[in-house]
Parts: C-alpha cells; sequence; structure tokens
C-alpha cells in the first residue's frame, strides 16, 4: 500500500517512479515512509510556528479612535471632572468599554497596578493603560494594519520595504508569502490570514 501511495505520489509530480533496492522489504519501506510523513508534518508545524513569532514581533499600535473612544470614556465617567477617576468611576469606564471583572480583590489589583498605588488615577495612566490592554491582543487587523505602514498603505509589500527588517525575519517573509499581481511583490495579507486561521486550530 505504501509502495503504491508513493508511485501514485511520483506520477502526479512528473517524476520517475522509484525503484527500491531488493534488500528493501516491504515492512522497511513502511517504516520510512512513515519517517518522511512525521517529518513533513513537523516541518509544517515549525513553519505555523515562526510565522506566528514573527507575527508577534510586530508592534500593535492602537487606532486613533481607539484613542478617541478611550478619552471620551475617561471625560464620561469623571463626574467631578476633577481629571481623575476613582475606583467606582474607574470601574465603571471599564465597564462601558466591555472589560469586566469576576472578582472585587480582581480589580483592586489591577486598580492599585495603574494607579501606581494612589487613589485615584489621572487620564495620562488610564490612556496609557488602555493602550497596553488595546495592543496587546494582537488581531489579525491590527498586524494588517502595521504590514500596511510599513508598505506605505498599499495591499502589498515590496521586497526593499522588507530591507528594514531582520535578514531571518525578511528571509521568512519572502519564503512564505505569496508572490503579488505586481512584479516583486509579495500578498501580507494571506499570511497574516493564515497565521490567525491556524493558531486557532
Amino acid at each position: 500500500r505504501r509502495y503504491d501511495e508513493i508511485q501514485a505520489n511520483l506520477r502526479i509530480n512528473n517524476r520517475a517512479p522509484y525503484c527500491p533496492p531488493t534488500s528493501c522489504a516491504p515492512t522497511s519501506l513502511d517504516s520510512k515512509w512513515l519517517e518522511l510523513q512525521q517529518a513533513e508534518a513537523k516541518y509544517g508545524a515549525c513553519i505555523r510556528e515562526k510565522s506566528l513569532e514573527f507575527i508577534k514581533k510586530i508592534e500593535y499600535k492602537a487606532t486613533p479612535e481607539q484613542l478617541q473612544e478611550f478619552e471620551e470614556s475617561f471625560n464620561h465617567f469623571d463626574d467631578n471632572s476633577d481629571g481623575t477617576l476613582n475606583p467606582d468611576e474607574f470601574k465603571a469606564a471599564l465597564s462601558a468599554l466591555g472589560i469586566a471583572f469576576r472578582e472585587d480583590a480582581d480589580f483592586e489589583k489591577v486598580f492599585k497596578k495603574v494607579g501606581e498605588g494612589a487613589d485615584t488615577i489621572s487620564k495620562d495612566l488610564y490612556m496609557k493603560y488602555m493602550k497596553a490592554i488595546s495592543e496587546d491582543k494582537g488581531t489579525a487587523e491590527q498586524v494588517e494594519t502595521s504590514f500596511m505602514a510599513l508598505a506605505d498603505g498599499k495591499s502589498y509589500i515590496t521586497a526593499d520595504q522588507l530591507e528594514g527588517l531582520p535578514e531571518e525575519d525578511r528571509v521568512f517573509l519572502q519564503d512564505n508569502m505569496e508572490v503579488g499581481e505586481e512584479k516583486g511583490t509579495f500578498n501580507y495579507k494571506q499570511l497574516v490570514q493564515k497565521s490567525f486561521v491556524d493558531e486557532e486550530k
């Protein structure tokens, strides 16, 4: 069965038939074929892992719309307009943005950390915290936005635009991005989407 599978793969790829040595028993051939399949699976896993490693290196940036939303939430819940948020105001602001805490102890820990031990949180510290947690999510959309900035707003990237990256990352990208429609370009969106799909599997 393994022998027939090997020969079929060779025919599909227009390769010459495989002629095993006379000393190669069927069980030995099966074993070697299994080792090859395992090696290919391991290689594929390494490619996906390397892809995700590169994705994680990209600097995520909160969008101007997000920053505006954070500032508006601070201003809205700063009830006494003193430029700070007390614990109740901070919790309400986070809740309005979809951030909730199951335990009061968890919230108190975050409040203390964000406020740097103070009884209230300033707008600067609030904005710093909101930017940090939004940029830490690392969504496919954020990564595409980062690539787009590197690509001067275009939906494809050129080899020249990758020159500023470390050689290892540049080689990896060129090896794993699909060639774009225009000569000398690469489809970064395909790589980003595939990376995040693989991560979810």
